[in-house]
């Protein structure tokens, strides 16, 4: 599992910078490695080689130093890195997805875990979002599977949404919680009916790469994504 995670990584770092790394291989340590996340399998196995080099979240922290407090202590729970993070609509919860393959909420006042762990992913949490009321959470997979839960209680609601044929990155809801956009590895974008599971049309296909964002319009009636290739993308939700 870490080997094929660690090759996962390479690959895409490799496509995410192709014509810098062909022509500097030196890019890798200079540029590429201290951008990356820090819960990236790569960084992680090569970190020892960037000291003194600039780390974009360190330095950012340092700036506001001054300015800036903690509003609480750290939020201990996860076994692994914590791969995405969204505060609940009203602010009262945060909701965490991890490289442990759970989802957890947590007291945003307090820190606390209010819930225990999301269980049901077989794979990496790439990402997470909430409904506009907050009732359900939508995780995305390195098992390839989106998930819907009770915000409240932790349970999972119908069975996974199957589709895409590699890691899910992205996850979005529709203004009005009727729909999910997901974007994911194999470079698609789909769009799913919270109520029945079910995948809304074919797979809206274009970009040339892993789709790794996607967003609804307000109005809910175009989806936009962005991708590995370098661009938007903008769908309606009705042609498609």
């Amino acid at each position: 599992d870490r080997i094929s995670n660690f090759l996962r990584d390479a690959n895409r770092l490799v496509s995410r910078f192709p014509n810098a790394l062909s022509k500097s291989p030196a890019f890798i340590y200079t540029t590429a490695l201290p951008l990356m996340l820090k819960g990236n399998t790569v960084s992680f196995q090569y970190a020892r080689l960037l000291k003194g080099r600039i780390s974009i979240g360190r330095l950012s922290a340092d700036l506001v130093a001054k300015e800036a407090q903690l509003d609480s202590k750290p939020f201990y729970g996860h076994e692994k890195a914590i791969s995405s993070l969204i505060f609940s609509p009203d602010m009262r919860y945060i909701f965490s997805g991890s490289w442990d393959k759970t989802i957890r909420v947590w007291s945003a006042r307090t820190g606390e875990a209010v819930t225990p762990p999301f269980k049901g992913h077989t794979g990496i949490v790439r990402c997470i979002a909430t409904s506009p009321k907050g009732r359900m959470i939508a995780s995305g997979s390195d098992d390839g599977t989106i998930r819907l839960w009770d915000a409240e209680t932790g349970a999972a609601i119908g069975e996974p949404l199957r589709g895409h044929k590699d890691v899910v990155q992205a996850v979005a809801f529709s203004p009005k919680e009727q729909r999910i956009a997901s974007g994911g590895g194999d470079g698609n974008v789909r769009l799913w009916d919270t109520e029945t599971g079910k995948a809304i049309g074919t797979p809206l296909t274009g970009h040339g790469g892993d789709v790794y964002s996607v967003a609804y319009s307000p109005d809910g009636r175009r989806v936009a994504s962005g991708s590995v290739d370098g661009t938007i993308r903008v769908w309606s939700t009705e042609s498609g």
